[in-house]
This record gives structure tokens, sequence and C-alpha cells, in this order.
């Protein structure tokens, strides 16, 4: 029997403790620690707040950190690693931040460290990426790896607004009360970071990541690309040179990928192009992902290999793309850039993102 301890109880700690006990019986869930006792009749009564009772209980091997948010649950893997217990974890701050520090600790006593639902909730990104980069050159990784924006974009592209879109989200448990992380591409850009880590094997700098926020999309947005075939999406990239989250005008295949549904694409040199696509936010697509890594862990199988190889230079991206513009003032937009218009709503020739003035911006998207 293996005992296991969660951190924190809520929508994903709950699934993965439910998980378990459903359909292992050798996974035992020993301890949870949560600070609510009156969750203790849905656990069996195995809370305590006490995280002492966890790292110095031997029979415990592995702890399972749902805590989310960064210094305190940075604190707790860390503990737990320095006690020599296995940790599974879908903490992407902490492992966008501390990414490097964390796998040479896990390597010095000889634990595993895991983190498959970091990125992506149920899609299997992580343990898949680390074998791909372990035989090929990573060229290019795109994403929407961020369901509660997807779902909004999707109601927005059915005729809702904003507001309403939000609101539907927020219902629905895929939006916090405050949503700015994820409108504002912070939590994209953590998981975007978490990736280029693996897929480039150097060290990135979530500081220098470019983010650009889609809280000021509308209707007149998605209506206006629509007639040119565009949808406008959420989508994180790497290249070998930038890494960025911004609104996208795409076409094809990640135009049809709907509501809390993820994408990613990754673009390799002895693969070529592959794709994985699932449910990027809920409570059971995301503890699936946690247990799986738990799984592997008791079947001896995988334990996650990063070795750095310096630092990845963020160079500003100098490509010519096609560009959708909502402005202030068009008649301050150069003319020659123009391919096609209507009002102060613009779609561009090809030209480079450093060519547009972003003073009299309202709101852009990059086409790929």
């Amino acid at each position: 029997m293996v005992n296991i301890a969660i951190l924190g109880l809520g929508t994903i700690g709950y699934g993965v403790y439910d998980i378990i006990t459903k359909n292992f019986d050798n996974i035992k869930v020993k301890r949870v620690f949560d600070k609510d006792f009156s969750k203790q009749d849905l656990v069996n009564n195995i809370i305590t707040d006490d995280f002492n009772e966890i790292i110095n209980d031997d029979e415990i091997s592995i702890v399972v950190e749902t805590l989310g948010g960064l210094d305190f649950p940075y604190s707790l893997i860390k503990k737990a690693i320095e006690n020599k217990k296995h940790v599974v974890t879908a903490n992407k701050e902490v492992m966008a931040r501390y990414f490097n520090e964390l796998m040479i600790l896990k390597d010095k006593y000889n634990v595993s460290l895991s983190f498959e639902a970091s990125v992506g909730g149920g899609v299997p990104i992580i343990k898949n990426l680390i074998d791909i980069q372990a035989t090929n050159e990573v060229y290019s990784i795109n994403g929407i790896i961020n369901g509660t924006t997807n779902f909004i974009l999707t109601k927005l592209s059915q005729g809702y607004d904003f507001d309403s879109a939000l609101k539907i989200a927020q219902e629905k448990g895929f939006a916090e009360a405050d949503s700015s992380y994820d409108l504002d591409g912070l939590d994209m850009l953590r998981k975007i970071s978490i990736l280029a880590n693996i897929a480039s094997k150097k060290l990135v700098n979530i500081d220098n990541v470019y983010h650009y926020s889609m809280k000021d999309v509308c209707l007149d947005d998605i209506n206006f690309v629509k007639r040119f075939g565009f949808s406008i999406k959420y989508v994180a990239s790497f290249s070998n040179k930038f890494i960025g989250v911004e609104p996208t005008l795409v076409k094809g295949m990640f135009s049809l990928v709907n509501d809390e549904y993820n994408i990613i694409n990754v673009e390799a040199s002895n693969y070529g192009n592959l794709v994985f696509y699932g449910k990027g936010a809920g409570r059971y697509a995301t503890a699936n992902a946690i247990v799986n890594d738990i799984n592997d862990i008791v079947n001896g199988n995988k334990n996650y290999m990063f070795k750095a190889n310096g630092n990845f230079e963020v160079e500003e991206d100098d490509k010519e793309y096609v560009f959708y513009l909502r402005l202030k003032d068009v008649n301050k937009f150069e003319e020659k850039y123009i391919f096609k218009k209507e009002n102060n709503l613009v779609l561009t020739k090809n030209m480079k993102r450093s060519e547009i003035d972003f003073d009299n911006v309202l709101f852009y998207a990059k086409a790929k």
C-alpha cells in the first residue's frame, strides 16, 4: 500500500481524493492538509492543518499539492522534497518561477517531482514534450492553453457580449470572481514558460515573456474578422527566439477548438507537427492528470528529467504579420499598411509589430 497526502481540498484536491478512493486498492489518501475542518466528513476525518504531521509520517511517500498560489505552496513543496517525499503538483506559478531550483532539488534528494497537470489540465503535454525534446529539436509550440478565456471567446462568437460570457464562465466554475489572472494572460504566460523550459532546455525568466490582455475584446472585433474567415483565439507561443501570449487570428484547426477545450501544436525536427487536444479546465480532467503522475511514481515509471543549458534569451519578434486592429483614430494609422477598413476597424497588410503605434490601439490580434 502506498500512502499519499493531499495539500488542499478544493476543486482539484477533492477530485484527486475521489478518483483515488474509487479506483485504487494500492493507493491510500492518508492525510489531507486543509484549514477547513468542516470538510472532514467528505474525507473520513483525515484533515489536518499541521503540515509537520505529513512531513514526519514515514508511511506517507507522496505529497500532492493542489493549493494554488506561490510562496506558501512553494515552501511546502520544497520541504516535502527535502524530507524525501515524492511530489506531484498542478501549480504552474511555482513551477514557472522555481522550475530549475526544484528540479535540482529533487535530483539531490532522489525523489520525483511531477507536474503534468500544471499545463493544459487534462491534456497530456508535459511527459510527451519531455520525450519529444530528448530526440528532437523543438522548433515551436503554439497553444490555446487556458479554458476560461477560450470559453469566453466561444460565447462571444455565439453572439454574447463580454460581460454575459464572463458571467456564464463564472457560473460554470471555469472563471474566478477575479478573472484578471486569466484575461490578462498571466496564467498562460506561466504555462508557456514551463513548456519553453522543457522544449529549449534553457531557463525562461517569466518576467521577460510578452503578453497582451484579451479583456478588451468585443463583438465588433469578432464579427469584423469573421468576414475574412478568421476567429480570434487567445494563444501562447514559443519559438527559438520568442515567447508570448496574445490574441490571435486563426483559421482551420485552432478555430474549431471551443469552450474549455485546449489544443497544443508542437513542431519538432523528427516528428514534424504533433497536436494534443483535450479539456483544459474542470475538476476531473485536471485531477486525472495528477492521478496519472501518482500512478507513474507508484509503478516506478517516470521521473521528469531536466538539465538547464543556459538562459533563454528572449528577442523581439521582428517578423511581418497580418494584424487586426481596433483603433482610436484610423486617420492616425498609415494608409500603406491598410488592407481593409471599416470605421476604426482595420485588417492590415503584412507589417511588423514594432511598426504599430500602440497608443492608438484599443485592441489587436495577430495572424499566425
